[in-house]
Order: structure tokens, then sequence, then C-alpha cells
């Protein structure tokens, strides 16, 4: 039972920590954010669709790429901290590829994605940052636990 609440921390840790890391993509393009906020999706997207002489689709194409980048460095990070438990604990290091294996295919299917607080329309970034400092702290928290259930 004690093994099962172990995958279970180190399952939640890497999840929470890879949509928080995700969310520094507002750095990147935060003036395009910023629009969309104003604006709203549904008159930006009729907007973008009809014209394209500020270059949003390549904006819009960066942020995507920053986006799933950020994912896998999330994923990466997560995989040496989970080795280093496995390391540390001295467990079986294939829970800890288990485990990366399938937050890459909850990435790359993007199965979670961490949203913005809605009602933070007047600062952009907090409504961005809040979430995913929330999420790394938790999951720092879900490290220590998961460091803590295991058995020599």
């Amino acid at each position: 039972m004690k093994s099962y609440k172990n995958i279970l921390f180190q399952f939640l840790a890497g999840l929470l920590f890879m949509l928080g890391i995700k969310q520094f993509f507002i750095f990147i393009e935060l003036d395009l954010l910023d629009l969309i906020a104003s604006m709203g999706k549904e008159t930006f997207s009729y907007y973008a669709d009809k014209t394209d002489k500020f270059g949003i689709s390549n904006k819009l194409q960066r942020l995507v790429h920053a986006k799933i980048i950020l994912g896998f460095i999330g994923i990466a990070i997560n995989y040496f901290i989970l080795f280093f438990i496995a390391y540390k604990k001295r467990l079986n290091w294939n829970i800890s590829i288990g485990i990366t294996i399938i937050l890459c295919f909850i990435h790359f299917f993007k199965l979670f994605e961490l949203a913005p607080i809605s009602f933070m329309q007047m600062n952009l970034i907090l409504a961005y940052l809040i979430p995913a400092f929330l999420t790394i702290i938790i999951s720092v928290v879900f490290y220590l636990m998961a460091f803590k259930t295991t058995s020599k």
C-alpha cells in the first residue's frame, strides 16, 4: 500500500509541476496575450482570420511552440527529481521512466491544461502566474511526501 501512495505522489507531483512550468509561456508574447484578453477571443479570432498584417499568426505559433517546449522541460526536470528519489531511497527507477512516459502522453495529447484565473482581467501576468506558482508549490509538497513515504 505504501508503494502505491508513493507512485501516486510522484505522478501528481510530476503532473502539477509540468502544468505549472507550462504557464510561463506568457512571457514570450505578453503583448499578444494582453490584446487577446482585451478584445475577447471571438473578436480576436475574427480579426486574425481576416487580416494578418501584424504577424499575429507567427506570434501565435511561437506561443504554441514555447508551451510545448516548456512542457517537455517540466517533464525532464520531473524525471531527474524522480530519479533522484529512486536513487536516494534505492527504489526501482523504472517507475520514474513509467511516470515520465505517462506525462509525455498527457502533454502530447493535451489531456490536462491549467487555465488562468478568469476574474483577474486587470493583470494578465498574475492571472497566469498565480496558478503556476501554486501548482509548483503543491508539486514540491508531493515530491517531499513521495520522498518521505518510500521505504529503504
